[in-house]
């Protein structure tokens, strides 16, 4: 520590100023560098269990609970952490009312699946895409809009 500090007196002010722009150089290198090595903050805030949660809360319909299983997926890439079927009964005029909730590790992951579902709902079938943070929400497209985005409203206040 002496050694350390009888050097910092003797040193001009020049190398002082050099040594703190390349301290802090090196701490915003970090910091930035953090996250791509999964250090950072993580993605995967929500689960879709506190969805479901969020919306029973605000008294949405929710039934028939079924956590996904990888069958479930069909063709869809099985990249979601986790999933969870359940039915809106209530003003559907559809047979099964189906809604799903998942949630993801990754960004690359979500915007995988949020992609093969929002081209497929253009040409096959009807369904809406809703996404907060790592949660991707799909409602069938038969469900008046106007409680399709009773659903939305609470998802997207989730704080």
């Amino acid at each position: 520590m002496k050694a350390e500090l009888r050097w910092f007196i003797h040193c001009p002010k020049e190398s002082l100023a050099l040594q703190a722009k390349a301290r802090i150089a090196q701490i915003l290198v970090w910091a930035l560098a953090l996250p791509l090595f999964g250090c950072g903050p993580s993605f995967a805030q929500w689960q879709s269990r506190e969805i479901i949660d969020a919306f029973e809360s605000a008294g949405l319909d929710v039934q028939d609970l079924r956590v996904l299983t990888d069958e479930d997926y069909g063709s869809a890439p099985a990249v979601a952490r986790e999933g969870i079927s359940f039915v809106i009964p209530a003003g559907c005029p559809c047979d099964d009312g189906a809604a799903r909730v998942f949630s993801f590790a990754s960004r690359p992951d979500l915007n995988q699946m949020r992609a093969y579902h929002e081209e497929r709902a253009r040409d096959l079938y009807s369904v809406r895409v809703f996404v907060k943070d790592n949660i991707l929400m799909m409602i069938t497209g038969d469900l008046p809009e106007a409680e399709a985005k009773e659903y939305e409203r609470i998802l997207n206040d989730l704080e």
